[in-house]
């Protein structure tokens, strides 16, 4: 990617330099801007918890959000970089939010490998189409609005085809390509061909489909670029120029690619510049993995030949509450930074720490704690919150009364100026009837699965026993699937089919003789698997984590695992440590 818009040329390697052997990169400004805006995107989610949609998408709210800070400031622009991302699995569905694979986005990290995958997602996917006249149907991910076109995949050939058959360096008119183009690709265009888009807004003109073709990923990757005549007429037609990265992409040509742009986008040199205003200056062609730390670390505040983060109370909160501690991150920032770390920044980070969590709340009645007793005394004395404190039960313990909203209290106590740890209580509603749970449809499919696993273990065992309870909560649990029924409900019921019989089997095997557990699993499925044993046999693991400061390997003494996150030992760290398994990349037991 290019460091500065004054240098016309990427830095090369030290080493290269010194033997005078290696050639200048080539260069192409939109493929670098639309690198970067990936990068940008992606990095939205390291900071910002996003839910998944109703739908199963990302939201139009959270494109518009990015948006600004790409620099093609447009919504269709940012939800094909969503969709892109999804469908590389570099943002993936976590239980009920959007979280990112790493490895995922380090592997697209090469001119070669990145221009291949958007060139081919772009020929073949259906999840991205030009035709549709709606802009808010590319904002979100759903299966509805898949255009069923068969032709999708051959227009998109058939224009590639007239590109490439353009002389070098000549302009295309866009009516003459039109022209060219045969009659399924205009007949594709009308609104009347296809009603069921009709409440989308129907389909475009084909000069507007064509126009949208040659203007969308085309452009933003670098394949084509506008002709621009100064100074206008209103005589002038719109018209498009094949780059030459353009010819490589539509010929394939990925081994000359390889040898004119060289095998990464980013320089290992590249370092950050630490600002006393508590600002991270970030250039554009830094280690992607050190982006995304940064990300996680500060607030994105503009793009522009560098990018800034601000370092902010809440965003260090944020990283404190990842279980990170005030030297992990002072050792990150100084590793990356070239100018060291400001007394300003240490400053935060220190004031952070010696502050983080000095007030919890949670669900045990509810409840309210806190780090010192003076502390809760200050709660119980303050009119504001009293009400909300039913008894005392320790010196930094006291259960609060039962139609408490912990949310709106959490919002409270931190207007106050209280740093406030609320974990798991958005799931839960106390009123003065009860505690409401709200599941997530995977969520509530587990807890399906379980109920049908064990009325069909409890049969087995004994085929007398009284099922009735399980009977109605298995259909009390069934209604509200089929109330919440989407395309993939039939899909997901026999995944559940299956699960129940591996139960079955499962039994069956345990009786004839415990079979031992895989020593080392990289599959997530296996991967969980093999946690649960080592939790079970208290057997330490060495597992390969992608954490904070990039991948490492850990040994870890395993207390507990609640099927999403792992609590131990961590022998590299000295320390009691919280995993997600999802950054979980292998593990195997060690003795």
């Amino acid at each position: 990617m290019v460091r500065a818009a004054k240098s016309p040329r990427a830095k090369q390697p030290t080493s290269e330099r010194a033997r005078g052997a290696a050639r200048p990169r080539s260069r192409s400004e939109a493929f670098e801007t639309f690198a970067r805006d990936l990068l940008t995107f992606a990095g939205h989610f390291e900071r910002s918890s996003t839910k998944r949609v109703a739908t199963g998408g990302i939201g139009k709210k959270t494109t518009q959000r990015i948006a600004p800070f790409l620099r093609r400031s447009d919504e269709e622009y940012a939800s094909f970089l969503g969709i892109f991302l999804i469908d590389r699995r570099v943002l993936f569905e976590g239980e009920d939010r959007w979280e990112i694979s790493r490895p995922n986005l380090l592997r697209l990290w090469q001119p070669e490998r990145l221009l291949r995958s958007v060139y081919h997602f772009w020929l073949r996917t259906a999840l991205w189409n030009e035709s549709l006249s709606d802009p808010d149907v590319l904002s979100l991910v759903r299966r509805e609005y898949i255009s069923p076109d068969p032709t999708l995949e051959a227009r998109r050939r058939r224009l590639c085809e007239e590109l490439l058959a353009t002389p070098p360096d000549a302009a295309l008119d866009l009516g003459v390509l039109l022209s060219r183009l045969d009659r399924s690709l205009q007949g594709r265009g009308r609104a009347a061909d296809d009603g069921g888009m009709a409440r989308h807004g129907g389909r475009v003109s084909p000069a507007a489909l064509l126009r949208r073709m040659l203007g969308g990923p085309l452009t933003w990757l670098g394949v084509v670029e506008p002709v621009l005549r100064r100074p206008p007429v209103a005589s002038d037609v719109e018209s498009f120029r094949v780059t030459a990265l353009g010819r490589l992409v539509l010929t394939e040509g990925w081994e000359v690619i390889i040898d004119g742009f060289g095998t990464s986008l980013s320089d290992g040199s590249a370092r950050v510049t630490l600002q006393p205003n508590l600002e991270m200056l970030a250039p554009p062609d830094l280690d992607p993995a050190v982006y995304l730390n940064l990300a996680r670390l500060g607030d994105l505040r503009s793009v522009d030949i560098y990018t800034a983060f601000a370092i902010t109370w809440d965003s260090l909160m944020n990283a404190l509450d990842r279980g990170f501690s005030a030297e992990q991150l002072l050792n990150f920032l100084e590793s990356v930074s070239a100018t060291g770390v400001p007394a300003t920044v240490r400053q935060l980070v220190q004031d952070c720490e010696g502050r983080h969590g000095e007030v919890r709340i949670g669900i045990a009645g509810p409840y309210v704690e806190a780090r010192e007793s003076a502390l809760l005394g200050e709660l119980e004395a303050n009119p504001r919150f009293a009400p909300y404190i039913q008894r005392r039960i320790g010196d930094q313990l006291a259960f609060l009364t039962s139609n408490v909203d912990l949310g709106q209290l959490s919002k409270e106590l931190r207007k106050a100026g209280y740093s406030v740890s609320a974990a798991g209580t958005d799931k839960v509603q106390v009123t003065a009837h009860g505690a409401q749970l709200t599941l997530t449809r995977p969520e509530l499919e587990e807890l399906y699965a379980a109920v049908r696993a064990s009325t069909k273990l409890a049969h087995e065992v004994d085929p007398d026993f009284d099922l009735s309870a399980l009977a109605a909560l298995e259909e009390t649990l069934a209604l509200e699937l089929t109330r919440r029924e989407d395309a993939g409900a039939q899909e997901r019921a026999r995944e559940l089919e299956s699960l129940v019989e591996k139960l079955l089997r499962a039994r069956g095997n345990a009786a004839k003789g415990k079979a031992e557990p895989p020593t080392e699993a990289r599959d997530s499925e296996d991967i969980r698997s093999l946690l649960l044993a080592a939790v079970e046999s208290q057997t330490p693991m060495e597992i390969e984590y992608d954490g904070f400061q990039g991948v490492t390997h850990r040994v870890v003494e395993p207390s507990s695992f609640d099927g999403r996150y792992l609590s131990g030992f961590c022998r590299l760290r000295q320390d009691q440590r919280v995993f997600n398994t999802a950054r979980i990349l292998s593990a195997k037991l060690v003795s």
